[in-house]
């Protein structure tokens, strides 16, 4: 068998999946949104993000282009996933 057929023999096989479960859903952040009028030192996320580190929770990260078209306001933003911290 061609790698193609085979591909496709593979492919012929699959079941068709009706619910959604297999999209990855966003994982809930513990912990409630501040109100505004109240906001924690630092980022506002911070209480509640899994790669918050003292940093984030004293210093407000500044509002920068990432990658064109691409704004973030996170220390930890265009990190690789292991150098983040946590």
């Amino acid at each position: 068998m061609t790698p193609r057929a085979v591909k496709a023999a593979k492919v012929a096989t699959r079941t068709t999946r009706t619910d959604l479960d297999f999209i990855r859903r966003p994982r809930s952040r513990l912990g409630m949104v501040p109100a505004l009028n109240n906001l924690p030192a630092g980022c506002a996320f911070a209480p509640r993000c899994a790669l918050a580190d003292q940093r984030c929770r004293t210093e407000y990260p500044p509002y920068e282009q990432r990658l064109p078209g691409h704004w973030a306001a996170c220390w930890h933003a265009g990190l690789p996933e292991g150098n983040r911290g946590g």
